[in-house]
């Protein structure tokens, strides 16, 4: 847990799956202090969604008192901003569960296949819920996503409406809160990290260019590259048991990311 007297911050990696995101954590751990963690299934949305309908049912329903033959029996005595508060905190503490003395936690997610309204609405209680939060906004290529990992399973045209639908909400929420989020390119940064400095200078922390780039040529457990995409595609006699728990991991987010888009 962290230490209560410090303050930490908290980033938010919002994207869509083979964008890179496993990378872009990776190098912001280059931040002093920091714990960032991976994706969580998407519990943060119910989380959110949680709070717009506890303010709801106060807004409406609690302005008097009302008793237990009412069935809105009790509503004036729900208090919203300490559930917020508390929820917060919980979800703070025990699914990131940042060390003690940690100054920046967060997480990735790439389950946002949600209408532009309740993107908006989660996005905005990212910012107003959690301490000193920001959002980046990861974008890459639609075709390269689209040849990358189960989106080749998808048909190209739902990639394309997917992935364009979040670039356009990204890009219209960044504009609101220029001084909140930032948007970066998978193909700028990892051509150039001078790409992320606009991040580093966002949170005001120290931008580390070497630091960045050893990070980058590190290989990763989960990677978006070229060569990495091959191996997926090798033929069965070349399988590996690191092969094997990557092809495990990506029909977990094909079936993850169809039940998203039934929901």
């Amino acid at each position: 847990m962290a230490d209560e007297t410090h303050e930490m911050g908290t980033l938010f990696i919002v994207t869509y799956g083979r964008s890179g995101s496993t990378a872009l954590m990776n190098a912001l751990s280059t931040i002093e202090g920091s714990a960032f963690r991976g994706e969580n299934y998407g519990a943060s949305v119910p989380l959110v969604r949680s709070f717009l309908a506890v303010d709801r049912t106060v807004n409406t329903w609690g302005k008097l008192p009302r008793d237990v033959k009412d069935p809105w029996s009790g509503a004036h005595l729900i208090d919203a901003e300490r559930y917020r508060k508390n929820m917060v905190q919980n979800f703070i503490d025990n699914v990131l569960v940042p060390p003690e003395n940690c100054r920046w936690t967060g997480f990735k997610e790439i389950r946002y296949d949600l209408s532009p309204e309740v993107l908006e609405q989660i996005w905005d209680a990212y910012l107003r819920e959690f301490p000193k939060s920001f959002i980046i906004f990861n974008t890459r290529c639609v075709e390269d996503v689209a040849r990358s990992g189960w989106w080749r399973n998808w048909d190209r045209a739902e990639v394309d409406k997917l992935v364009n639908k979040l670039d356009e909400a990204f890009e219209k929420f960044q504009k609101a809160n220029p001084t909140r989020s930032v948007v970066v390119d998978y193909d700028d940064y990892t051509a150039d990290v001078m790409a992320l400095k606009p991040i580093f200078d966002m949170i005001g922390e120290p931008f580390d260019e070497d630091g960045l780039k050893e990070r980058f040529q590190a290989r990763l457990t989960h990677g978006y590259s070229p060569s990495r995409d091959q191996a997926l595609n090798a033929e069965p006699e070349n399988q590996t048991p690191e092969k094997e728990e990557v092809e495990k991991e990506e029909v977990g987010k094909e079936e993850a990311a169809k039940e998203m888009s039934q929901g």
